[in-house]
Formats: C-alpha cells, structure tokens, sequence
C-alpha cells in the first residue's frame, strides 16, 4: 500500500506539473468548486457500512450481502441527488460551467459504490495487494486522460475526465480482483448493527468533511475561482504530502487494531510503535513544508503559483498534525466508541470550520494560516485526551511517544525560520536545496536527546531486520 501512495504521489506531482503549466488557476477554481459537493457525496455514499465490515469481529454472509445492496441504493440516490442540486451548486457560486461539471462527476459515485464492499473485504482480509494495484491503475489512467486532453483542449474538462477514468479503472480492478459478488437483497434488517456503527461514523464524517472544506468553499464563493484555484494546488500539495502518504497505514491499522481489540498489551504497544514513527516521519515533513513550502510550489506548479506556496507553508502545520492525530477514528472505531467520534466531530467543526470562517475575511492565505493553527496546537491536543480517556492508550503514553518527534520538527522549524530571515535564495531550486540541508542538519542536531537518538537506533534496526526477512524469504 506504501508503494500505491508513492506511485500516486509521484503520478499527482507529474500531473501537477504538466496540467498546472497547461491549464489556468481559475479552471482548476471552477472544478475544486464543484468537487467541494463531490467529496461530500463520496463521504456519505455507503453510510459508514464498509468501515463496519473492517472493524466487525464476526460477520456472515446475509450480512455482506446487505451491505452491498444499502450501499449501492445509498449510493444511486446520492449520484441523482448531486444531479439535481447541480443547478443550485452553480448559482451558489455563481459560475454557470459549473453544472455539467457536477452532472460528469456523478456518475463516478456510481463506479466507486459497485466496489465498496469488495474493498472493504480484501481490508478486512489484509489482502492489500489488489487494493494496491487498483489505485495505480487509476491513478495511471487518470495521468494519461488528464495530459492528453489538458494538453489538447486547454480545458478544465480535462481535470474532469482525469477523476472519471481514474474512478472507473479502480472499480474495474476491484471487480476483476475480488471475484465474490452478492446474493439477492434478501435480508437487510441482518445489518442493523452494522447500520447503527456506521450512522455513527457517517455524522463525523459530514463533521469532518465540514471542518476541512469550509475553507475552500468560501475561498471560492468570497475570493472568487482564481483565489479557489490557488487554495485548491494548495490542498492538492497538503493530501499528497499528508493524507496520501498517510492512507497506507490508515487501511492497515483499522483491521489490525481490530484484531487486537482483546489484547490490550498488544493493542498499546502497536498503536505506540506506530504513534512515534508517524510522529517523527510527518513531523520533519511539515516541518520542510513551513520552511520550504513555497519553493516547492514554484519548482512543481510554476511561477504564477506563488500564493498557492504561502498557503501550503501553513499547511505545513496541518502535515505535523497527520503525523500526530490521523489514527484517531482508527482508535476510537476499533474500540466501537462511534459514538464518541461522532460527538468528536461536532466539537472538530467548530473549532476548524470556524477558525477558516474567520480566517477568510483577511484573504485566502489567512484561511490557510487558520486551519493550519487550528489542526496542530488545538485539535491534537483534545484528540489526545478523548483517546486516553479510557482503554489501552493513555494520554500520558501518547505524548511520551510523540515527543523525538516534536523535538526534531521543532528544530527544523526554529533554524528554518531564523536562515529564511537572514540568507534565503530567490531561486526556487536552490531555496529546495537549502530546506532539505537545514531538514537534515536540524535533525542531526536533535540527536543530541536521549529519546530522539534511541528512537532513530530502534528505526534503523527495524529497517535493518525488515530486510534480512526479506532476505531470507
């Protein structure tokens, strides 16, 4: 799954650098804007049911039969849905192009609901190597239409042609993939339990989706397409270099912790070997975003993309806090506290969809400024304390684990920002250069701490024994 995410990080920065250089902030501004109402459909389509089947300790076939049906149903009424509100999407914003984007982007719901249950199967199986495959078809497909029709129509249609053959080719490998297909929708009511847990992750979800959206949908409403488009690379840099890189060990660690649900002792040690290096890896990696971030917006997207790299320097702070928080619904769903990430949720979207909401009346980078802030030094603390509220994981535990890690991003951080006053290159190139000496140099300085160094030897005879199994094998 890691080499899925890097193929699709590498595919994502190649496109980005083609079709950015081809097509203008204000096309990927009107798409954004529609894919705004999208990401909420895809959020919603199969109810949380797949998720259920991941983290369920027993489940028969009536049952996986059930989820198949509620989550194909739910998804066909969410694709005529986001049909009809199409009108209304495009009047909100004020831009009439936006209406057949919305009706082409509906029909991957479709695609992406035929296969919900087979991907959450092959999950709950640990059966990765088809989930892998899947997104690097997709994401490869994706690359080919995108170019190709970027490079011949200088259109948006072409961002919009990129997402359905993407969609469309995953789906595909899942069916060929995973030959289970369902029985008849017989008995529905053998979901109930499953409906319950996943209603429960279907509020957080909207909560969550609210929290990290807002901010773009009222870049785009208030700013207009071109602020959105900026805002929009911008995001597309903070999943490539957060969520994406992240989604590997979310896949894994749901089905896992799942398994270990009876072993607290396993289930602490897991999540804390896991917590210190996600910790440490995407600490240093947002860490180079706040001091770089710019310089990397410039070398991939081009020059015109300037304000899209202040705002990713911000999201920089959003990346240290993947590394610290992400797990988060992967605890509490493996634990069956649903309920208590839905309550999570509302708490969330108050404080980042609030803090976007203020930010957006100063301007676009304001609001990346503020969901950044927001994220790491409000969020993650409160998701600290809801965790280790009660089951294996203690709050006291989780910060013990993350602190190598806040010590080597806060070094990168505090040397970056002081060289940036003094003797930072106009070149963006050369500006990468010295980000990444200055990553390196900090974290050599952080060896310094006891914690920081153990926590390097203990990665390094990971890796070190990784490789003789494989070896071996």
């Amino acid at each position: 799954m890691a080499g899925s995410r890097v193929s699709g990080m590498a595919v994502g920065l190649l496109s980005s650098a083609v079709m950015g250089r081809l097509l203008s902030p204000a096309d990927y501004g009107l798409v954004a804007m529609a894919m705004s109402l999208m990401l909420l459909l895809n959020l919603l389509k199969d109810f949380g049911l797949t998720t259920a089947v991941v983290q369920s300790e027993a489940l028969n076939e009536d049952q996986l039969d059930a989820v198949f049906w509620i989550n194909l149903y739910v998804t066909l009424g969410f694709a005529v849905l986001g049909a009809l509100s199409a009108p209304w999407v495009a009047a909100f914003y004020k831009e009439a192009a936006l209406q057949p984007i919305v009706y082409a982007l509906c029909t991957s719901l479709l695609a992406v609901g035929l296969t919900g249950a087979h991907t959450a199967l092959l999950r709950r199986q640990l059966n990765f190597a088809p989930l892998m495959w899947g997104e690097i078809v997709g994401q490869l497909c994706g690359l080919v239409i995108g170019v190709g029709l970027a490079w011949w129509t200088r259109s948006y249609w072409a961002i919009v042609a990129s997402q359905l053959a993407a969609a469309l080719a995953t789906s595909l490998v899942m069916l060929i993939a995973l030959p289970w297909r369902p029985g008849a929708p017989r008995q529905l009511r053998s979901a109930a339990a499953l409906i319950r847990f996943g209603a429960n992750l279907s509020v957080f979800s909207l909560l969550n989706f609210f929290s990290n959206q807002l901010g773009a949908i009222l870049t785009g409403a208030w700013l207009g397409a071109g602020a959105a488009g900026h805002f929009n690379r911008a995001q597309q840099l903070l999943n490539l270099s957060g969520s994406t890189l992240m989604g590997p060990i979310s896949q894994t660690t749901l089905p896992v912790l799942s398994r270990l649900q009876s072993d607290a002792e396993g289930y602490r040690a897991y999540y804390l070997h896991l917590l210190q290096r996600t910790s440490l890896f995407f600490g240093l990696l947002g860490a180079f975003v706040v001091v770089a971030g710019d310089a990397v917006a410039r070398v991939l997207l081009g020059p015109q993309w300037e304000a899209a790299g202040q705002m990713y320097r911000w999201f920089g702070l959003s990346i240290m806090a993947v590394g610290l928080a992400s797990q988060t619904g992967n605890v509490l769903l493996s634990q069956a506290r649903s309920s208590e990430l839905r309550h999570w949720g509302f708490g969330d979207a108050f404080i980042r969809a609030g803090a976007s909401a203020i930010g957006v009346s100063l301007g676009a980078i304001s609001v990346a400024a503020a969901f950044g802030v927001s994220t790491l030094f409000i969020t993650v603390p409160i998701v600290f304390w809801i965790m280790g509220r009660k089951g294996p994981v203690s709050m006291p535990g989780q910060w013990a684990a993350v602190r190598p890690g806040l010590v080597c991003a806060g070094l990168v951080v505090a040397v970056g920002l002081a060289i940036r006053q003094f003797a930072w290159p106009g070149q963006a190139w050369l500006a990468l250069v010295v980000g990444v000496t200055i990553t390196i140099g900090a974290t050599l300085l952080a060896l310094m701490d006891p914690a920081v160094k153990r926590l390097w030897v203990e990665i390094v005879m990971d890796l070190s024994n990784a490789l003789k199994r494989r070896k071996a094998a």
